[in-house]
């Protein structure tokens, strides 16, 4: 959340960080995968756990997984490549 004004050259001269940097920032990135879904303004993060769990239902070849994220029932497409709620069709995508 912004709780400042942003300066106009913030915007028009970014200060870029290297690519190496970026994926070393990412905490728990050991280098190996890691799965993110679409949401709310970008793309977010699995947790460790579901991370795990999604991979290693990919690399079985399964065609979907399902998956309780904070209690409710997901199902990962990755045929696909989406993700939506069992009780309801809203997908988003999965990368």
């Amino acid at each position: 959340m912004c709780r400042q004004e942003i300066p106009r050259d913030f915007i028009e001269q970014p200060n870029l960080l290297q690519h190496s940097l970026q994926l070393d920032s990412l905490h728990g990135f050991d280098g190996g995968y890691q799965w993110f879904y679409e949401g709310r303004n970008g793309w977010w993060r699995y947790d460790e756990r579901a991370n795990e769990d999604i991979e290693q239902a990919y690399k079985s070849d399964l065609l979907n997984f399902e998956l309780i994220i904070c209690g409710d029932l997901y199902v990962i497409d990755f045929e696909n490549k989406y993700q939506y709620p069992k009780k309801k069709f809203k997908q988003k995508k999965i990368n």
